[in-house]
């Protein structure tokens, strides 16, 4: 869905006095980097930072997740919002109560920078799926939690319970 995670920041060449795309993304951190066991599929759904994702955007993430063969769903979301869209994940979870969804994201980018929680917490959610029950979490700072009873705390950059 997008959020800090994902954020690129363009490298600069030096030598030739350019900004230089880096194609970098969850999708290859996990494929190349992490090298999973399961088997991995993704989708780049919405690519926006969480305080722009619209009820609009939520709706077709419940239309991705029903659609979706797996029964285990990563999402990648930015922190501002991300209790919002697992709040409304659940309401909506009587269209896909035999999955679950975890949702996670990261207060520094994946991608080029030296301290970043953004890949404990992709390798925290992704190992629960190996103990969750079905239903609608958020992953962060090695926790997972039921969306309606947790917030971000911004001075100390974590979730914690309400």
């Amino acid at each position: 869905m997008g959020g800090t995670i994902d954020f690129i920041d363009p490298g600069y060449d030096y030598l030739n006095e350019k900004i230089i795309k880096i194609n970098r993304s969850v999708e290859d951190y996990l494929v190349n980097v992490a090298n999973p066991h399961h088997k991995l599929t993704t989708q780049a759904l919405i690519k926006k930072d969480s305080r722009d994702i619209t009820t609009e955007d939520r709706e077709k993430c419940i239309e991705a997740i029903k659609e979706c063969s797996a029964k285990n769903i990563l999402i990648t979301h930015g922190t501002f919002t991300m209790n919002t869209t697992g709040i409304f994940l659940q309401k909506h979870q009587t269209d896909f109560e035999d999955k679950t969804i975890i949702l996670t994201g990261a207060m520094m980018p994946l991608w080029g920078f030296m301290t970043t929680d953004a890949s404990y917490n992709l390798g925290f959610a992704t190992a629960s799926f190996n103990f969750l029950e079905p239903g609608v979490y958020i992953s962060m700072n090695g926790a997972n939690f039921d969306p309606s009873q947790v917030h971000k705390d911004l001075k100390n950059l974590s979730f914690e319970e309400n």
